[in-house]
């Protein structure tokens, strides 16, 4: 197997592609290991660096010494011995994020953000959250007088995670107030954090990145979020978290699913800022061949065939260009929708996987549609080619997603009588406004360039009236979720309702649509 993925602890690992020579390298001592004049010295190996360090250079531990100057005091290079500890908020996060709410707030916060949030972006691991949150609030504060610099480096991710989140959860019921003092005074603070963050890659920093560009995304920070974003997504690169988990051994299955579900929190979320920025994909889908969530895995460490090859030549991972189907493209989301629909019927367990990630398996999909109408309409001028078959394609696609969606996503939720808040508490968060407003989103998306052509051709005639027809559904969507009497937690919601109302008043302006109508 290739040693491309390099893994330093549970949680932490390093990632050298093929291209940068490592695997050619790695050949040729292989050859001269097993030639015909072997070294009689079998030590005289060891003394050459490993071959990712004769490429890009040795760093030192991030566990051990040359912690950034932000943390303040000296640490011993102790590394702790994984018994779980009590911990406190890191000092210089507290100043940039402030101070932990009381006991109660933490829990309903926690409550609130689990419930809304966390179907879409699970890139925290429920149980290990609560464990965090014990230790956090236990009565035990021993700790050791000498804390190492791992034990502070996971302070300053677990203090920006929760953080983040009773911020984020504080979003969705204004009846929770957080103290002055727990709130985040300003999203700017969150880039004095990233040289903390930054240091290392493991699966606690992209956690507490993540969280921090969610909460700028709730909040309508879309630059600062897209900053964050970019440290993200070097991060995941380097931490390999591109490649399939399931292709490494070195990985356990719980680390394998948390990749997962780190990485695809990422992409989606890079999907809907280039789309709301107006910037290049920060991920492309030909760089990346990690299965969807809840979908069949077919890449398997233990089997051989494939998923071998694909482990000994990882030149030949990625195909250069998409399988024929009639001569039409198969598209990767189908494909795996494909894949999970004979994998779905195999065992209760591979179901009950299925819909526990069904909302975030969805919400990629949509994500790859999305980047696909970007690739397609807002490339560069030289390189651009829109081909009406390739639209046909995409529009095509989009609906075959809609109306592949399970029940569940598609729905609006009943209004509310109102009559117990116990009740309400209980019932689960309704994402079926949500998807609707995605699709009737892609809808506009594929057909607003149509809205610039002569208001006389029948392109412009036919994509109004489709345009009107998608405006109409967002905001009938909208409507449905404030009836609910759910939040309207997120920011594309915004920029949707805003190019509804513009595309129903172009339409009466132009005296395709009813006034009164309209001004309903």
């Amino acid at each position: 197997m290739s040693r491309s993925l390099t893994t330093h602890s549970n949680d932490e690992s390093q990632f050298v592609g093929s291209s940068s020579g490592v695997y050619f390298i790695k050949t040729v001592r292989q050859a001269f290991s097993q030639g015909p004049t072997p070294s009689n010295n079998e030590t005289q190996g060891q003394e050459f660096p490993p071959p990712e360090d004769t490429i890009i250079g040795s760093e030192d531990s991030p566990c051990e010494k040359h912690l950034p100057s932000a943390y303040g005091t000296p640490y011993s290079s102790s590394v702790d011995a994984g018994i779980p500890q009590h911990w406190e908020y890191h000092p210089t996060v507290t100043k940039a994020l402030g101070e932990a709410p009381s006991l109660e707030q933490a829990k309903e916060l926690m409550m609130m953000y689990f419930k809304v949030w966390h179907p879409l972006f699970p890139f925290l691991h429920g149980p290990t959250f609560l464990q965090e949150m014990e230790l956090l609030y236990s009565t035990n504060r021993s700790t050791l007088s000498t804390m190492s610099a791992q034990s502070e480096h996971k302070n300053a991710c677990w203090t920006t995670i929760f953080q983040c989140v009773f911020n984020l959860a504080s979003l969705l019921n204004p009846d929770i107030k957080l103290p002055q003092t727990s709130k985040i005074k300003s999203p700017a603070s969150i880039h004095t954090l990233l040289g903390l963050l930054v240091y290392r890659h493991d699966t606690q920093a992209l956690q507490a990145m993540l969280a921090a560009q969610l909460y700028l995304l709730a909040t309508m920070s879309l630059r600062t979020a897209s900053t964050v974003g970019g440290c993200i997504v070097r991060s995941m690169l380097h931490a390999g978290l591109h490649r399939c988990p399931f292709r490494y051994k070195e990985l356990t299955s719980h680390d394998r699913q948390l990749r997962k579900r780190i990485f695809w929190s990422a992409y989606a979320i890079d999907r809907y800022l280039s789309q709301a920025l107006g910037l290049p994909l920060g991920i492309q889908d030909s760089d990346v061949d990690v299965c969807l969530p809840g979908a069949h895995e077919v890449h398997n460490p233990l089997s051989s065939g494939t998923a071998s090859q694909i482990e000994t030549s990882p030149e030949d991972s990625i195909s250069g260009s998409p399988p024929l189907a009639n001569g039409r493209p198969v598209r990767h989301e189908t494909v795996k929708q494909s894949r999970h629909t004979r994998s779905s019927t195999q065992s209760p367990n591979v179901q009950q996987e299925h819909n526990r990630e069904a909302a975030l398996a969805n919400y990629v999909i949509s994500g790859r549609l999305t980047g696909r109408a970007l690739e397609l309409f807002h490339k560069s001028i030289h390189v651009r080619s829109v081909r009406r078959s390739s639209v046909l394609f995409l529009i095509s696609d989009v609906h075959k997603w809609w109306n592949g969606l399970p029940p569940n996503l598609q729905g609006t939720p009943p209004s509310r009588n109102r009559e117990t808040n116990s009740a309400e508490a209980d019932e689960p968060f309704d994402l079926g406004p949500f998807f609707t407003v995605l699709y009737q989103h892609l809808v506009l998306l594929i057909n607003r360039p149509l809205l610039s052509l002569n208001t006389s051709s029948p392109d412009f005639c036919s994509g109004l009236q489709t345009c009107i027809g998608a405006a109409r559904g967002i905001l009938s969507a909208l409507q449905a979720q404030i009836d609910g009497g759910q939040a309207l937690f997120w920011p594309g919601f915004l920029s949707a309702a805003w190019m509804s109302g513009l595309v129903i008043a172009f339409a009466c302006q132009l005296k395709q649509y009813v006034l009164s109508k309209g001004c309903q």
